[in-house]
């Protein structure tokens, strides 16, 4: 996935677009316990290019250009690339909140494969007020885990940037 630089300087509304490749897996298929909430905003998806297949709630919704999606604050989601190519959408959050920090720093560690439980706890802590929160473990199960992690982890060395 590569998240390119915010198009919108305003934090009342925040544009991110986002290419997001196939799985490698091409029998992947999108399932509730690895979306994910934001719980204190609402988001809305624009297919700019490709064809992308979404979960929202208990939708599956296929968009291709110029299709869009929305998810209301708190609802599940997720997406994917279809067709075997690339899609790139716009992300828009309201509020803003620290969603861009969390994802440049969230998809960094990802791509340097140093994401672990530790690591994830610190940069949900660090960026919390724009932090989605995953399904499995529950959202108070993963509060809970991160406010005790984050700690023990900025003591070992881990941080969020």
């Amino acid at each position: 996935m590569e998240i390119l630089p915010p198009r919108d300087d305003s934090r009342d509304l925040l544009a991110l677009d986002v290419v997001r490749d196939p799985y490698d897996d091409p029998g992947f298929e999108l399932r509730a316990r690895d979306g994910h909430i934001h719980p204190h905003q609402d988001e809305r998806f624009e297919v700019l290019s490709g064809k992308a297949r979404f979960l929202i709630g208990d939708r599956i919704v296929d968009l291709g250009p110029g299709g869009t999606g929305v998810v209301p604050r708190g609802t599940l989601h997720n997406w994917m690339a279809m067709d075997g190519k690339p899609v790139r959408v716009t992300a828009y959050f309201e509020p803003a909140l620290d969603i861009d920090a969390w994802f440049v720093n969230f998809h960094k560690h990802i791509a340097l494969a140093d994401l672990d439980l530790v690591q994830a706890a610190v940069i949900s802590r660090e960026f919390e007020r724009g932090a989605p929160m995953p399904v499995e473990p529950p959202a108070f199960v993963w509060n809970l885990a991160a406010k005790m992690l984050a700690p023990l982890g900025r003591l070992f060395g881990y941080s969020a940037c």
